[in-house]
């Protein structure tokens, strides 16, 4: 239908009616006439005592402007009076469009008009994967916590703290350089977000593509359990060998160091020695010391315990370790290749439910204690805590450097 055609669609008729509208025209963003629900009501009748022209529950059908008028197509005179227009305001804002990269398409996208002066406007900055746009000094960059990122050439500006993880990817990369199949989440890594997830309160398990069955399931939470159970007995052994005044003499009646669990031969004269000082507060105290920083002063970063299994390691060389951060009791394992993948991703997805559930933590970062590439559990409350992006970079950068050492 033609514009002509609405603003005047009774101009062949014969009878004596005036022909007089109220119109009601709809134009897109770029002022193109929409037809959709473009309409005119002709009045009724000529002479006194016509009905009210009523155009009711009108709705636009698109972003744009609307164009309401009264008109008289003829030379007979017409009067109006008490015009009124309701505007029933609608409850989007707007409207964004982007490329799959996070460029706008402006060509598409739209918003409430407005403007910082205008009462009651409030700009919305957080656009792309929800992240806030830094538009100062024409920057245009999406705030990610650990790096900005720009829309416009699809790359981080800054390097990748995760760098040495992804060896087949460029350091400035995002998502993978695949953002149809993957997020961001915080700028570290990509985020699968093909693979279905299932969200029960706080736990989050991938319904598909992980192969993790009930009994894997269980048998990884019994695993867990006998994980933590191990390293509160070794707790206990360490306070019994190093702080129990009793056990100098036990090595002195037995000849073998409790150390070894009473494998390895120790000598009488210096268990008689340690016995001596245990008596002894001061020497006590000295004696502890002297063994603690025994066990801890190794230069190494990591040693291999034969106790475990292999490819398992132990970190006694916690510097560079954040002051009063709670350190993982091992043992550790160095993930590569598809199951380091899986389990991260399962990690993120978990951490991104965390985020959604609870509003709190919007602007902290999730740190896993016992992190998943040294094979820390993925899912486990217990070994997440929240972090702001500056705590959660000296995390990283310790566990890197031993990385790198290790490699």
């Amino acid at each position: 239908m033609s514009l002509a055609d609405i603003v005047d669609p009774d101009r062949a008729a014969t009878d004596n009616i005036p022909r007089a509208y109220l119109n009601i025209l709809f134009f897109d963003e770029r002022f193109n006439f929409v037809p959709e629900n473009s309409t005119a009501v002709r009045v009724a009748q000529s002479g006194d005592g016509a009905a009210p022209l009523v155009l009711a529950n009108v709705k636009a059908p698109k972003n744009g402007y609307v164009y309401i008028y009264v008109s008289n197509e003829n030379d007979q005179s017409v009067y109006y009076d008490n015009l009124q227009v309701v505007h029933n305001r609608g409850r989007i804002i707007e409207e964004d469009h982007y490329y799959a990269f996070g460029l706008k398409i402006a060509g598409i996208s739209s918003n409430k008009l407005g403007n910082d002066n205008y009462e009651g406007y409030l700009q919305n900055k957080n656009l792309y994967n929800d992240k806030e746009l830094i538009d100062e000094a024409d920057l245009d960059w999406y705030d990610y916590g650990f790096r900005n990122y720009d829309a416009q050439i699809g790359r981080f500006p800054q390097l990748d703290p995760l760098t040495w993880d992804y060896p087949e990817l460029t350091n400035y990369q995002y998502a993978g350089n695949d953002p149809i199949a993957n997020v961001d989440v915080d700028g570290l890594e990509p985020w699968n977000i093909l693979q279905p997830v299932v969200v029960t309160g706080h736990r989050t398990v991938q319904a598909a593509n992980t192969g993790l069955t009930a009994a894997k399931v269980g048998a990884f939470a019994l695993k867990t359990a006998n994980v933590a159970y191990n390293s509160l007995v070794g707790v206990a052994r360490t306070f019994n060998t190093y702080v129990n005044p009793l056990s100098p003499l036990v090595e002195i009646a037995t000849g073998k160091s409790v150390e070894s669990d009473f494998n390895i031969e120790k000598s009488r004269v210096v268990s008689g020695a340690e016995s001596a000082m245990m008596f002894l507060p001061i020497g006590k105290i000295a004696g502890t010391v002297a063994k603690t920083a025994e066990r801890v002063g190794f230069e190494t970063l990591a040693k291999v315990e034969t106790s475990f299994a292999e490819g398992t390691f132990s970190v006694f060389n916690w510097k560079g370790y954040p002051a009063g951060g709670v350190k993982p009791t091992g043992p550790f394992r160095l993930l590569e290749g598809e199951e380091y993948t899986t389990a991260r991703n399962l990690a993120s997805k978990t951490n991104a439910a965390l985020h959604k559930a609870n509003p709190r933590l919007k602007g902290l970062q999730i740190h896993e204690i016992h992190p998943v590439k040294f094979g820390g559990n993925p899912t486990n409350m217990a070994n997440k805590i929240s972090l702001t992006p500056t705590q959660h970079a000296e995390y990283t950068n310790f566990w890197n450097s031993l990385m790198r050492n290790l490699k």
